[in-house]
């Protein structure tokens, strides 16, 4: 899959629902139409949300809503994530309208809802993850029970079909955007052209780029250029600093080096000259998958070792 795209969810185990454990390092900026909960089982982690940066933390729940553009970057603790991806046939079919309900809280921290949803969830994980007879139907059901959980015990709204299709065209776009950037970054790129493939003004656009991202088309280009470098040297790299600026998109050092000013406090040289723990001023940007997704034996067993008894 490319870097930054709608994801076409592939439900391998049953149709009605995909379940996954992952180790996450960093996921891109993507969107799906299913929609998606998790829970953090182990470490931290980052999630993008739009416009808005969540760190997550030991045991708290997710859920992002069909389209919802989000990514993932490692915190400080290795992370464990299960994953449940649900196309919105499973519910949709049964109440008209549940389809386009949008839920206004993306985080459950703790509460009774909290401890109900987890339960439920690790509870069909586990069949999910089994041999036994009939698991899909009885999967279902368990989703299903989770979801009318989320419907009446948080905090949603029902968006109109309209505004539906508009935000599967806004994630649409924001991929083609974004995955553009992240094939060309080291070439020059402009807006107006970036606009006129999307057959929009380019003021329009510049516009709604700030809106959905939360900052100019130049400075997202200019941290992901920035986030590229800072990997290049963070692996180690016998290029100078002009190469690495060349390399990453900027025209010249000069302009590498005030990217690392400005999210790091210090120049290219002196950063190169450290220890390389200097953490960016502003949430990272991520710019590639790294992610070790467990197979299902994998899975079957951190679930019957570390959570059979404890949901």
């Amino acid at each position: 899959m490319k870097n930054n795209e709608i994801e076409i969810v592939q439900h391998s185990n049953m149709n009605a629902l995909e379940i996954f454990m992952v180790k996450v390092g960093s996921r891109v900026l993507h969107g799906h139409d299913d929609l998606e909960i998790g829970v953090l089982l182990k470490g931290d982690l980052n999630l993008k949300v739009g416009t808005e940066d969540i760190r997550l933390r030991e045991n708290d729940i997710y859920i992002l809503n069909s389209y919802q553009f989000h990514a993932f970057t490692k915190a400080e603790k290795e992370n464990l994530l299960m994953v449940f991806q649900i196309p919105s046939d499973l519910y949709g079919r049964i109440e008209t309208g549940l389809e386009h309900v949008w839920l206004k809280n993306n985080v459950i921290r703790s509460g009774a809802v909290h401890r109900d949803i987890r339960s439920k969830l690790i509870s069909c994980a586990m069949v999910y993850f089994s041999d036994a007879p009939y698991k899909n139907v009885l999967c279902a059901s368990q989703i299903l029970d989770v979801i009318y959980t989320i419907l009446t015990g948080t905090n949603i709204s029902v968006t109109p079909s309209q505004t539906s299709v508009s935000m599967q065209i806004n994630t649409g776009r924001l991929a083609r955007i974004t995955e553009y950037v992240s094939e060309n970054y080291t070439e020059k790129i402009s807006l107006k052209e970036l606009a006129e493939s999307e057959h929009l003004s380019e003021y329009y656009l510049s516009h709604w780029i700030k809106e959905m991202l939360g900052m100019s088309f130049q400075d997202y280009l200019n941290k992901f250029r920035f986030e590229k470098a800072l990997r290049l040297i963070n692996r180690g790299t016998n290029l100078g600093v002009l190469d690495i600026a060349l390399e990453c998109g900027f025209s010249g050092s000069k302009y590498l080096n005030n990217a690392f000013n400005k999210y790091l406090g210090m120049g290219v040289k002196k950063y190169m000259a450290s220890d390389k723990s200097a953490k960016p001023s502003e949430a990272i940007l991520p710019v590639e998958n790294v992610q070790e997704r467990y197979s299902f034996e994998s899975s079957k067993l951190l679930l019957r070792n570390n959570y059979s008894d404890k949901h």
